[in-house]
């Protein structure tokens, strides 16, 4: 739940919010922007969130 909490937390509040949660869903939307829907899936893999994707991630 961790993991699902970091990618989705998109107001850095370590939890969900209803926005939050509206946020990523849009990322889903076929009319949205390929460029978020490519920065979403980066954050899934970038783990530790510095802006890399290491090998060990």
């Amino acid at each position: 739940a961790s993991r699902i909490i970091a990618v989705f937390d998109t107001s850095a509040t370590d939890s969900i919010n209803f926005r939050d949660f509206v946020n990523v869903l849009n990322v889903f939307h076929e009319e949205s922007d390929g460029d978020e829907k490519l920065e979403f899936a980066f954050r899934i893999y970038d783990i530790d969130n510095d802006g890399f994707i290491s090998p060990s991630e």
